[in-house]
C-alpha cells in the first residue's frame, strides 16, 4: 500500500498524506482536550476524564481511552441526539472503523454505569439516528454552586428534608447487589435450577454432566465439593428442600412417564410420590410446615397446567389453582416462607406473564404483576415482603424484585434466572445463561473417527488451530475475563495460557511452517484490529501488522515469509499479502477468503461470494483470477489444509468433516459426529487424522452468586 494515499474502499474516498496529517493533528487535540477536562457528575457516577475513570461509592472503574472520549461527547452534547456518523469522525478521524467499535463502546458504557439497552436510564439508542444522554451532566462548578446556595440556608432542616428526599428517590435506583457474580459452578454443559439449603450453606442444581448426557441432582458444598445425588438415565431436576434440610423432593421425566421423587440430602434409593400426566420441567416447592409439596400437573386438562399440592402425611393431592380460559398455564409454584401465600406464574393466550398469589386461608387469587416478557424464575424474601424474579430479554435475563405491599417494582441490576435468595449468606443465587463454545478433537482411530473434549469452560473457547507435528493446540479464550491464546499439548492434555494481550476478542490464530511463531488476530476496545506474531519458545511479539481495517484468518505462505490475512470491507472480503521482511502489504485480489499457496507465487483462494475456490498468480502480469473448482463451501466453514478443501458439512444432528481437492472435484468424508449444537471454527492437520473445532452451545450455563453491598430494606 501506498505511503501516501489510503483508500477506503467502502466510500471510494481517497485520503492524501496532508489530510491524514490533518485528522491527525485533529485526533491529538482531542486526546488533548479529554486529559485537560473538568470532572462531572453522571447520575451517581463521578466521572475524571483527565485520568479515564468513573466511580461511586462502592466501585471505581477504569475505561479505555476511546470508551471515555465517546462519553465525554455524549455529555458535551447536552442532551442532544449524537449520531453514530457524528462520533465517528470525531472520535476516530480518518481512521476505518466497522459499527461493531461504537457498539462496544455503547455497551461497555452500559455495562458500567449500570444501564440496560432495553430500559434505559443514562444512555438510549435513538432508532437510525444515534445516541443521547437521558440524565443531566452536572459539571464541577455547578456542583460546588448548588452547595454554597444549600449551605446559606437553614441547614439543619435542609439536612433533614435532603437525605428523605434523596431517599425517597433514590430507593428503587440502589443497587443492592453487586453486579460482578461469583461462581458457583462453572462445568461444561448447563447448571440450572439453582436451589440454596434452607440450614447451610449447600446448594442443589441439575446438571446435564457436560456433553448433554443424563440430567441428575447434585449438592455443592462450602468447601466446593460436589455430591451426584441421581443416577437414573431419565432427566431430573426442579430439587425442593425440605425446611430442615434432611430432605430433597424432585421430578423425573423419563421418556412418557413424569414422576415426583423424594430422598434423603445425603443421598440414598428415592421414593416416588407423584406420577403426573405432564412432562414439563417446572420446579417444586416445599410448604414452610414440612407438611406439603406443591407441584404443576395437568390432570385438570391436558393443555393447561395448573398448581397441585401433595400431602406428605396422607399421601394424597389436591388442586390449588386452575387456569382461566384466558390462561394457558401456571407453572414455578412457590410458598411463602410465613406460610400464607402461594405465589406461581402464570401466561396468558397474548402472551402475556404474571406473578399470582394465593392466599392459603381463604382460597383468593390475586395478580401481583403482569409484564409482556416472559419471567424465568421467582423466590421470597425471607420476611415474605417482596419476591425476586427474572425478566428474559434479548441478550440476558434480568432479576426484579417486587413489593407485596406497595407493589412497587424494582430492577436489581444483576443477570440470571431462577433467581433464590441464599439466606444462610444473605446472597443471590442464580442460572446464568450465556453463548459457550468448546474445543473438541475428531481423532482417526484404527479407521474410526472418536471425539475428545480438549477444551471445556463456562467461557467462550474458540478458533483453534493445530501445529504443524499436531502436538500442540492453540486456540482462544476468555476464560480469565479478556481473550488470550492458550495451548493445549495433545500429547500430556495440560494446558496453559500463552499470552497476556487482553484482547476483546481473538478471530484467528496460525501457526507458522516451522512452527516456531503464531499468528494471532486480536480486537481491542476502541482500537483496529492487527495481526500479532508471537514467538512460541519465548511468547513475545516478533512483529506486528497494521491497516485501518477489520482483518480476519491469518495464513502463512510455504517458507513463512509472508502472512495473508483477509480484510473485511463494506462489500466484502479482500484478500491481503503481508512481506515479513519489510513489511509491505498488498491487495492481493478483490473477495477473497483465506488463502493457501505451494509456492508462494500461484495462491489458492475462495471466492467469497462464489463460495468456490480460485487461484491467482503473483508473477502473472494483470493478476488475472480464475475459478478452479465447481463446489460451492457455504457459511464459510472451511479451511485450506495442505492444499485441500477440508469443511464442515452439518445436516441436522449429523455432522461430517469432508475433504475436497480443488481443481478435481474429488470428495472424501473424513469423520463424522453427532451434535445439535453448531460445528464452527476448526482446523486438520496435514494428513487429516485429526481435526480440531468448535462446538457452540447456545444453551449452556453455570451457577452464580451475588454479593449483597448493603443490607436491604425490606419493610414497607
Amino acid at each position: 500500500m501506498p505511503k501516501s494515499t489510503v483508500e477506503i474502499y467502502e466510500s471510494t474516498i481517497i485520503l492524501t498524506e496532508e489530510n491524514l496529517m490533518f485528522q491527525k493533528r485533529r485526533s491529538e487535540r482531542r486526546l488533548s482536550t479529554n486529559k485537560t477536562a473538568k470532572d462531572f457528575r453522571l447520575a451517581k457516577w463521578t466521572v475524571i476524564p483527565g485520568e479515564n475513570i468513573v466511580k461511586n461509592s462502592q466501585a471505581i472503574v477504569q475505561l479505555e481511552e476511546k470508551v471515555m472520549q465517546v462519553l465525554c461527547y455524549l455529555a458535551n452534547a447536552n442532551g442532544r441526539v449524537v449520531s453514530r456518523e457524528e462520533l465517528f469522525q470525531e472520535i476516530w478521524p480518518g481512521v476505518i472503523v466497522t459499527e461493531e467499535s461504537l457498539t462496544r463502546c455503547i455497551s461497555k458504557l452500559r455495562k458500567v454505569l449500570d444501564d440496560n439497552k432495553r430500559n434505559p436510564q443514562i444512555i438510549k439508542t435513538i432508532s437510525k439516528k444515534g445516541y443521547k444522554l437521558l440524565v443531566p451532566v452536572k459539571r464541577k462548578n455547578a456542583i460546588h454552586h448548588s452547595l454554597a446556595i444549600r449551605m446559606g440556608v437553614t441547614v439543619g432542616l435542609m439536612v433533614v428534608v435532603f437525605v428523605f428526599t434523596f431517599l425517597s428517590k433514590n430507593r428503587s435506583e440502589h443497587r443492592w447487589y453487586s453486579n460482578h457474580p461469583d461462581w458457583v459452578t462453572s462445568f461444561g454443559g448447563r447448571e440450572i435450577f439453582p436451589n440454596p439449603s434452607p440450614v447451610d450453606n449447600r446448594i442443589a442444581f441439575s446438571w446435564d454432566g457436560g456433553v448433554a448426557k443424563n440430567w441428575d441432582i447434585y449438592l455443592k458444598d462450602t468447601k466446593g465439593e460436589v455430591q451426584r445425588l441421581t443416577t437414573h438415565p431419565g432427566r431430573e431436576q426442579g430439587s425442593a428442600w425440605s425446611p430442615d434440610g434432611q430432605q430433597i423432593a424432585y421430578i423425573r421425566n423419563d421418556q412418557e412417564v413424569s414422576s415426583i421423587l423424594l430422598m434423603s440430602s445425603s443421598g440414598g434409593e428415592p421414593e416416588q410420590l407423584v406420577t403426573r400426566t405432564i412432562t414439563n420441567h417446572s420446579t417444586l416447592t416445599w410448604s414452610s410446615d414440612g407438611e406439603k409439596i406443591a407441584y404443576v400437573d395437568g390432570e385438570h386438562n391436558a393443555a393447561a397446567y395448573g398448581i397441585y399440592d401433595y400431602a406428605l402425611e396422607s399421601r394424597t393431592k389436591s388442586k390449588l389453582a386452575i387456569p382461566d380460559s384466558e390462561e394457558l398455564a401456571y407453572y414455578n409454584p412457590m410458598y411463602s416462607p410465613d406460610g400464607k401465600y402461594l405465589s406461581f406464574l402464570s401466561i396468558t393466550g397474548t402472551g402475556k406473564f404474571g406473578i399470582k398469589l394465593l392466599d392459603l386461608k381463604t382460597g383468593d387469587i390475586q395478580l401481583l404483576e403482569h409484564i409482556g416478557s416472559p419471567i424465568s424464575g421467582h423466590s421470597w424474601s425471607m420476611d415474605a415482603q417482596h419476591i425476586l424474579f427474572s425478566v428474559q430479554g434479548d441478550l440476558e435475563s434480568r432479576v426484579h424484585k417486587v413489593s407485596l405491599n406497595t407493589g412497587e417494582m424494582s430492577e436489581l441490576g444483576i443477570s440470571g434466572s431462577y433467581p433464590r435468595y441464599a439466606h444462610k449468606s444473605h446472597k443471590i443465587l442464580a442460572e446464568q445463561r450465556r453463548m459457550f463454545n468448546d474445543i473438541w478433537l475428531l481423532k482417526s482411530e484404527d479407521g474410526v473417527a472418536v471425539p475428545i473434549m480438549a477444551a471445556s469452560s463456562s467461557k467462550d473457547d474458540v478458533v483453534p488451530s493445530l501445529n504443524p507435528d499436531a502436538t500442540h493446540l492453540a486456540f482462544a479464550s476468555n476464560r480469565n475475563g479478556q481473550y488470550e491464546v492458550y495451548m493445549y499439548d495433545l500429547e500430556t492434555t495440560s494446558l496453559a495460557q500463552f499470552t497476556k494481550i487482553n484482547a476483546s476478542y481473538i478471530n484467528g490464530i496460525s501457526w507458522s511452517p516451522n512452527g516456531r511463531h503464531v499468528a494471532v488476530n486480536s480486537f481491542h476496545n476502541g482500537e483496529q484490529a492487527k495481526i500479532v506474531i508471537f514467538e512460541v519458545e519465548s511468547g513475545k511479539v516478533w512483529k506486528e501488522i497494521h491497516s485501518g481495517a477489520e482483518k480476519m484468518f491469518p495464513s502463512w505462505s510455504p517458507n513463512g515469509d509472508a502472512v495473508f490475512y483477509t480484510v473485511k470491507t463494506g462489500t466484502g472480503w479482500d484478500l491481503w499479502r503481508c512481506d515479513l521482511s519489510n513489511d509491505l502489504q498488498e491487495l492481493v485480489v478483490r473477495n477473497g477468503f483465506i488463502a493457501s499457496t505451494i509456492d508462494g507465487k500461484e495462491i489458492f483462494y475462495l471466492n467469497s461470494q462464489t463460495e468456490q475456490v480460485w487461484k491467482i498468480n503473483l508473477n502473472e502480469p494483470g493478476r488475472k483470477p480464475s475459478p478452479v473448482s465447481r463446489n460451492s463451501y457455504k457459511n464459510l466453514s472451511y479451511r485450506f489444509v495442505n492444499n485441500f478443501v477440508t469443511y464442515i458439512d452439518q445436516v441436522g444432528a449429523e455432522v461430517s468433516f469432508i475433504k475436497s481437492t480443488p481443481g478435481k472435484d474429488q470428495v472424501l468424508t473424513i469423520g463424522k459426529i453427532n451434535s445439535r449444537d453448531k460445528v464452527t471454527d476448526f482446523d486438520a492437520d496435514i494428513d487429516n487424522k485429526l481435526v480440531v473445532f468448535t462446538v457452540n452451545s447456545q444453551s449452556e450455563s453455570d451457577l452464580v452468586m451475588y454479593s449483597a453491598l448493603a443490607k436491604e430494606n425490606t419493610s414497607p
